[in-house]
């Protein structure tokens, strides 16, 4: 596996799902060798050829910001147990996100 790779979403109106086969096309153009993959609930079949990996949108999570607060679950990277544990009670998040509410 590779130590390191692009990850994306491109979820709900097309304009997203445009930028990123936009960014498809740069990472293939500027990055071959890196591996991308992108989350989406998109069914266009160009994301196929312009990423490594089409991950499914998993609605379950929630949408908008929800789906990217849970991107550690998309990611192929291993995730211990002790991270795991600092995301999921919320601490992770809120911590982080607190200066941007001020």
């Amino acid at each position: 596996m590779a130590s390191r790779g692009v990850l994306t979403m491109a979820f709900g109106p097309a304009r997203y799902i445009e930028m990123a086969k936009t960014l498809g096309r740069s990472l293939q153009l500027h990055s071959p060798d890196t591996p991308r993959a992108v989350v989406t609930d998109s069914s266009d079949r160009e994301l196929a050829h312009l990423f490594t990996s089409v991950v499914p949108l998993r609605p379950e999570r929630g949408s908008g910001v929800a789906q990217k607060l849970a991107l550690y679950e998309y990611s192929p990277r291993s995730v211990s147990s002790a991270e795991r544990s600092e995301l999921d009670d919320g601490s992770w998040t809120s911590g982080r996100c607190a200066r941007f509410s001020a």
